[in-house]
């Protein structure tokens, strides 16, 4: 979620082959026009850039947004103009999940992501992902998400397995760092293998 323009141009200057900038706070014409900005930066270099509309809600044990984010759905319309307006490659969606994990049970709106897909049939990122039920993915990959984040409950995992290990005789750093890398890989290993059904 790089809200700064700045950063984006630097990692573009960097060599960054794809690049994510998040207007969605801004008011939708801003939005656009940061993302055309970007997007013309980006395509001059050989780049794909990933831009975001609509806004998430904050679930628990999350880094991102905060407790008074609100939720605002992506209106299809709104983002069919948003994609013809800016050129962008991939487009990262609201609809029904939260940044972190759930503090109740997930309501995904496969209606409106459905709307979104038949509108622009082009790669829809799906952010906060950690904790979506397997049934509830395997749906939004049908309707169009082709990129899923799952960050959260990665660090999560890692996170408490560590505080586990830590807890056991003489732990050691380069042991830890080890299977730190083990955690991180059990999470990813599992999504993967669903995600190719």
């Amino acid at each position: 979620h790089c809200k700064d323009q700045g950063v984006v141009y630097r990692a573009l200057k960097a060599g960054f082959g794809s690049v994510m900038y998040d207007g969605s706070s801004l008011p939708f014409e801003e939005n656009l026009q940061n993302t055309l900005d970007v997007c013309r930066v980006a395509h001059a270099c050989g780049a794909s850039v990933e831009a975001e509309l609509g806004s998430l809600a904050a679930g628990e044990r999350s880094h991102e947004g905060s407790a008074g984010d609100v939720e605002a759905y992506t209106d299809p319309e709104a983002a069919k103009q948003f994609v013809d307006g800016t050129g962008v490659d991939a487009l990262a969606v609201s609809v029904g999940t939260v940044h972190g994990l759930y503090k109740g049970k997930p309501n995904i709106r496969i209606d409106i992501l459905n709307a979104i897909n038949e509108k622009l049939n082009m790669p829809l990122v799906l952010h906060g992902g950690s904790g979506i039920p397997e049934r509830d993915i395997l749906e939004c990959i049908r309707h169009g998400i082709a990129k899923i984040n799952v960050n959260t409950e990665i660090s999560v995992y890692a996170v408490d397995q560590t505080k586990l290990y830590l807890e056991s005789a003489a732990p050691h750093f380069s042991e830890l760092s080890l299977r730190q890398v083990g955690y991180v890989k059990e999470i990813v290993k599992k999504y993967i293998s669903f995600f190719r059904e």
